[in-house]
């Protein structure tokens, strides 16, 4: 049986797939513990009742933000913490293959946590990139390198498979079997291709890097599409 958890991370993301053989696949973590002003941003376009003029104006007095704005309105939003995730759903158990669907920090605050807590990774999946982070704070300098010993293919002192993919990609595993037949975990890669690659390290646009996958399990069909924008999307139409 397919399962596939979509964790409530705040701004950015972190599924995690629990396949019919037993394998774990995590696509991008994010450790927030509280909602950040960018999500709760995003949520008062959605919801404008809640920031009317009283509600402005007793943010203003009490120096607070959205956020805070939101808290004060009954706006409860409860975030899950992927590493407790993992422990209380899958204690023991490795990752098969981790994805970073693309080299945004707000999809791997939390990789260091990870690493320290010695969850094991067997697979590593990345796009091709020359991006230089620009870090907010020291905890975004750890993940950063949490992220690059994943990218040399040591874990905690431990190797793993670097995969770099791209639109087509087939092999065992992911979506192929033992014996090289279709099946698998029934990962198939529509993006990036390289020329999405080339164009979006020219561009400096590293949304556009985002692995775009389709998940496909007895018929249930699941498109995972990292933060890939409009350019990436008219590609894969096309």
């Amino acid at each position: 049986m397919l399962k596939v958890h979509f964790l409530n991370v705040g701004h950015g993301d972190c599924t995690v797939i629990e396949h019919h053989d037993g394998n774990l696949t995590m696509i991008d973590i994010n450790n927030g513990d509280d909602i950040d002003e960018k999500s709760a941003a995003e949520i008062a376009e959605e919801t404008p009742s809640l920031f009317d003029d009283r509600m402005l104006a007793f943010a203003k007095m009490m120096n607070t933000n959205r956020a805070g704005i939101l808290k004060t309105a009954g706006y409860e939003i409860s975030l899950t913490n992927p590493i407790a995730f993992l422990e209380h759903n899958y204690r023991g158990r490795p990752i098969f293959r981790y994805i970073q669907s693309h080299p945004d920090l707000d999809h791997m605050r939390g990789l260091a946590a990870l690493r320290d807590y010695g969850i094991p990774i067997l697979n590593f999946w990345d796009t091709d990139h020359d991006k230089t982070p620009d870090f907010m704070s020291e905890s975004d300098e750890d993940d950063w390198t949490a992220y690059e010993s994943l990218q040399a293919g040591t874990w905690n002192g431990t190797k793993h498979t670097v995969l770099r993919l791209a639109r087509g990609s087939t092999g065992q595993f992911y979506n192929r079997n033992e014996v090289g037949m279709a099946g698998g975990d029934g990962i198939h890669i529509i993006a990036p291709t390289p020329e999405l690659n080339a164009s979006a390290n020219e561009s400096g646009n590293s949304n556009n890097l985002s692995y775009v996958l389709w998940l496909e399990y007895r018929g249930i069909k699941i498109v995972l599409g990292g933060d890939a924008e409009d350019a990436v999307w008219q590609n894969i139409f096309e």
